[in-house]
């Protein structure tokens, strides 16, 4: 499980919460499929989100072709909704997170930097995934079959490995088996690719696990 705290996660929740909701509001006729809180290097989370017909029309304006369109599909960098209504849930709260950026004064001792800053990194990454698992229990993103049609994500921006592995468990089932098929080689923070192979439970829930160059078992050659 990943780590967190409940002021970050309450502050995500509550912030996050608002910004989807009044983003369906406004676009009521479209059929919302994805649904992220991204953050990149500035340690600012913020939604995105793709409706069919927005991603649609991004595909024909962009003259985008088929097999890179994946890419797209599963991704809030380029969707028309980036950072939906961060003036007017996000700002009030950036106060908070400027209080705990403690790193910015130990910029003389490099390694109690890197520490700091990796420690809050860490928590606030844990403290989005809880707080849109949260979101996903209160039904702020459907029920039932409604919810089969979605999947929601916490994205690092640059994508990167990470990715992958929190969106597979924000999402038991449906929607997310396309995703998790069309996103088995994203780079982790090395830059290196790791290929994954997907399969089902019992219960038809969806997992992914790295597969090695040769299948387990079978020798080279």
């Amino acid at each position: 499980m990943c780590n967190y705290e409940e002021q970050l996660v309450n502050l995500f929740e509550t912030a996050a919460g608002k910004a989807f909701a009044a983003l369906a509001k406004e676009h009521e006729n479209e059929h919302f499929y994805y649904f992220s809180l991204m953050m990149d290097e500035c340690l600012r989370p913020y939604i995105s989100a793709w409706s069919r017909e927005a991603l649609e029309q991004f595909f024909t304006k962009n003259a985008v072709p088929q097999k890179e369109r994946a890419r797209y599909r599963w991704s809030g960098e380029n969707a028309p909704y980036e950072a939906y209504g961060w003036d007017e849930y996000f700002v009030g709260h950036l106060g908070v997170l400027e209080e705990r950026e403690h790193w910015a004064d130990l910029s003389d001792d490099e390694d109690a930097f890197d520490e700091a800053l990796d420690e809050e990194w860490e928590l606030r990454l844990g403290s989005m995934e809880e707080a849109m698992r949260r979101l996903d229990q209160k039904g702020a993103f459907g029920t039932g079959a409604k919810r089969e049609q979605v999947v929601i994500s916490v994205e690092l921006i640059p994508p990167e490995q990470s990715n992958y592995e929190r969106t597979a468990r924000l999402n038991q089932s449906g929607l997310i088996a396309q995703y998790l098929a069309e996103n088995t080689n994203l780079p982790d923070e090395n830059g290196d690719f790791a290929a994954r192979e997907v399969s089902s439970d019992e219960n038809g829930d969806f997992a992914a696990r790295e597969a090695s160059s040769a299948e387990d078992g079978e020798e080279e050659g």
